[in-house]
């Protein structure tokens, strides 16, 4: 999944309380509704190609009508504006079925939205029309779906458990020992191993490479570390944000063996120093450098991964063409953040909710339908083929594996944002074993203590979220891009940050969330 995302736009409507809004839900106008017989579906895109689009909302139409007897109007809406696009419906009330929701939205965080009235409450209607899809997932992964008590949204099944990943080219990984022994998964365990120690190790090894680095002058976008700060920070240190975006400030430590439900500020933490300095000493080594402006890139060799997820190597290769080994680092945990990071919710204003859940179902256990609306067409964007990999007894094995087409028409990159990832096509280098992995990491993670608690702020802390965001985010972008000023130190980093958190609410934030998760864990 596409953990690196986040949107900028941030919608003007106030935050208003549940009471208030519950009742202007029943306001909501149907203008807008294409007829009983079809159900309209905005689609989150990754940023990739979609002028297949029409070709293939043509067939999605044919199969539903055949198998369900309706008809699907499908929206496709890329990352870089859903969430505006998303809010301006909402906010002018505009008749669609369901949508794609999630917390990386900002603005638009599912138990925000779920909570102002704009979703429709599905907690008995589940079951019955979607019995599939709700049968799978633990109650302990539908608790994190619920605003007080009550569902307002199909979680998409994916990887749930989250903790950072490291992805390093395999060539470099082949020749690369860390005091003496050699990078391998068992040793990061045993020896306590940091992403910091790893990812140095291999920048160090690549600098004075002179086959990749002429003049000891490492290229641009060698090394990755993309927007993964939001994730990268929670996961690694195993913080729970507390159902909000995750940059913003108000966590608690949850796998500590004391005191794991008090609400701290993450970024008075030595952990957040900790990262700060990492940062710094990238840039410093010469390992990244400052006029890098692009992610994505032949020369990628290390990439720090916001979200550890066996089969992301497979989505390094297409798009770098280059093998990569990714190892683990941290406690896998599940948090309310974690989990809703991808779902699916129906608005308030439908009047076709069996059909929606209906649908939803049918992506659950349906293969050849997930594929079409997630991928495309077979001989349009992907064609079957074989190859070899290595199994993980070391033997080499056949196996057949999806291809994509080059040019294909087609492309959303976000096939984790339907009902299950589990049902994606094999693609090269992907272990054939994928889904238990997966779901083994899902069943054997830490829960937070805090898993089904989500922060829906007062008006004014809203307020004091944004403000303090906005002080955050200024912060981590310098830090990422290596723009920060060159007398600072991570102390004056750190410091001169809080100082701005401090004069832009960050107490009252604390308070009022550490008041509202002592609620929920008494009722719980």
């Amino acid at each position: 999944m596409k953990r690196g995302m986040r949107e900028t736009a941030v919608l003007c409507a106030a935050v208003l309380s549940s009471g208030i809004v519950l009742m202007a839900a029943a306001c909501h106008k149907q203008s807008g509704n294409q007829g009983d017989d079809t159900v309209q579906y905005i689609v989150y895109t990754g940023g990739g190609n979609i002028d297949g689009a029409n070709r293939v909302k043509e067939q999605v139409n044919k199969y539903v009508e055949e198998k369900l007897g309706f008809k699907v109007e499908l929206t496709y809406n890329p990352y870089t504006s859903y969430s505006e696009k998303l809010g301006l419906k909402f906010n002018s009330n505009e008749y669609f079925d369901m949508c794609y929701t999630a917390s990386l939205l900002t603005g638009n965080p599912y138990s925000l939205r779920a909570s102002e009235g704009f979703f429709k409450d599905i907690t008995n209607e589940l079951p019955e029309y979607a019995p599939n899809l709700y049968q799978s997932l633990d109650s302990k992964i539908w608790d994190a779906a619920k605003v007080d008590g009550k569902i307002y949204g199909v979680i998409n099944e994916q990887i749930f458990a989250r903790c950072v990943g490291v992805a390093i080219d395999k060539e470099i990984v082949k020749d690369l020992s860390i005091d003496g022994k050699p990078l391998t998964q068992a040793n990061i365990d045993e020896n306590g191993w940091t992403y910091e120690k790893v990812i140095t190790a291999a920048m160090e090894m690549i600098k004075n490479d002179p086959a990749i680095s002429q003049n000891g002058v490492v290229p641009q976008s060698t090394l990755i570390l993309g927007d993964t700060y939001d994730e990268l920070f929670l996961q690694n240190y195993s913080f729970d944000n507390l159902g909000t975006a995750t940059t913003y400030p108000g966590v608690i430590r949850a796998t500590a063996a004391t005191d794991n439900t008090k609400v701290i500020n993450q970024y008075d933490t030595p952990e957040f120093k900790q990262f700060v300095q990492f940062c710094m000493n990238m840039y410093e080594k010469g390992y990244l450098r400052k006029d890098q402006t692009v992610d994505i890139t032949e020369n990628q060799r290390v990439r720090l991964c916001g979200t550890y997820r066996p089969g992301a190597e497979s989505e390094l290769y297409i798009q770098v063409g280059r093998e990569f080994e990714q190892f683990r680092f941290g406690t896998p945990l599940l948090t309310t953040s974690n989990i809703t990071s991808s779902m699916t919710a129906i608005s308030a204003n439908s009047t076709k909710v069996d059909k929606c859940l209906k649908l939803l179902d049918l992506m659950y256990t349906d293969k050849e339908f997930y594929n079409l609306i997630a991928v495309g067409e077979e001989g349009a964007e992907y064609v079957w083929t074989s190859g070899e990999m290595e199994n993980e007894e070391g033997v080499m094995e056949e196996y057949e594996y999806i291809e994509y087409i080059p040019g294909n028409t087609y492309m959303i990159y976000a096939d984790w944002a339907f009902p299950t990832i589990f049902n994606a096509y094999r693609k090269i280098f992907q272990p054939a074993d994928l889904v238990e992995r997966i779901r083994k990491i899902n069943n054997e993670a830490a829960v937070s203590p805090a898993n089904g608690f989500a922060f829906i702020p007062s008006r004014s802390v809203s307020n004091y979220q944004r403000d303090c965001d906005r002080e955050i985010s200024i912060v981590i972008q310098q830090l990422l891009k290596g723009t920060y000023s060159s007398e600072s130190t991570a102390d004056s980093i750190v410091a001169d940050l809080n100082t701005k958190l401090q004069a832009n609410g960050l107490s009252d934030i604390l308070a009022e969330k550490q008041s509202k998760l002592d609620a929920f864990l008494v009722a719980k």
